[in-house]
């Protein structure tokens, strides 16, 4: 993806993620930190865990972020109804990109549809 089409992506959505190669946000866009509160999670805990640890229904097998890490191909507005583990359910739609090659570093770019 050209820096053009990405920095278009990044204006659609309101949240960047990036994690390391073991699914551990190592950056996260503090601009809406509701959602983290409605995790009910402080962006210490957060940072200290992987993006599956935070939801009921999120595994490995079903996260944009590991499905990246695994294939090396990009996730493109994806739609998935995610429940924290305090019971606060919503509809995401992201976008998950790999961004270095040859090392899958997931950059997955999101918003809140609705709840």
């Amino acid at each position: 993806m050209d820096l053009h089409h990405f920095a278009h992506a990044l204006s659609e959505f309101d949240n960047v993620l990036i994690t390391d190669d073991k699914g551990c946000a190592i950056f996260y866009d503090l601009a809406d930190l509701n959602i983290l509160l409605e995790i009910g999670l402080t962006p210490d805990e957060f940072f200290h865990s992987t993006v599956t640890d935070n939801y009921q229904n999120l595994s490995p097998e079903t996260s944009t972020v590991f499905k990246v890490m695994q294939t090396g191909q990009p996730i493109l507005y994806y739609e998935q109804q995610l429940t924290t583990l305090n019971g606060f359910s919503y509809l995401s739609l992201s976008s998950t990109y790999p961004i270095i090659e040859h090392i899958t570093i997931p950059l997955n770019i999101k918003k809140k549809v609705s709840h």
